[in-house]
């Protein structure tokens, strides 16, 4: 079973392999950088929650227009008020995944704050510049920017990826 402790979980999560506690760091990121490589190709679309809490709106539009997709703007704002954060939470039960599989002690658990970088309150300096390290021995630096802020807040050194401010939950579609 996991460590009780978030912290250690946490380090074993960044720094260990795949293991009982699902998916490690290094797992999610050659996860991510097997279509990071595509990005460019015609049928590569890439979401990241962050640019999702910056404009839902607009991302929606995005969506639909990679996918050629008619939407009115009556639609896209009832799209983005139906998957605001607190509308998901109130549908955990419909919306969290593997709901028919009981894995969730509480569905709305799933939705838990609606930001990102939850894990920042856990780590002291050292710790920030050993998963720094880490993420660097990982993915190329423009990767690591994007999976760490988005296409709309990365810069192109990756830098910022421990510095950007978290999510704001009152504008989170997903959790």
């Amino acid at each position: 079973p996991p460590p009780a402790d978030p912290k250690e979980r946490f380090r074993q999560w960044a720094y260990g392999d795949t293991g009982a506690m699902g998916p490690s760091l290094r797992d999610i990121l050659h996860h991510l950088q097997t279509f990071w490589t595509r990005r460019e190709e015609p049928n590569v679309a890439l979401f990241h929650y962050n640019d999702l809490l910056e404009d839902l709106p607009g991302e929606l539009r995005r969506l639909a227009d990679v996918l050629a997709i008619g939407l009115s703007d009556a639609r896209e704002n009832e799209f983005a008020a139906a998957s605001t954060f607190q509308r998901m939470k109130q549908r955990a039960d419909d919306l969290a995944p593997e709901v028919g599989n009981h894995i969730w002690r509480d569905t709305r658990e799933f939705f838990h704050r609606g930001c990102s970088g939850q894990w920042r309150e856990l780590l002291d300096a050292e710790d920030v510049r050993r998963y720094r390290d880490r993420v660097a021995e990982l993915v190329p630096p423009d990767l690591a920017a994007w999976a760490h802020l988005g296409r709309r807040t990365s810069g192109d050194s990756g830098e910022e990826l421990l510095d950007a401010p978290q999510g704001r939950p009152g504008r989170s579609p997903l959790g």
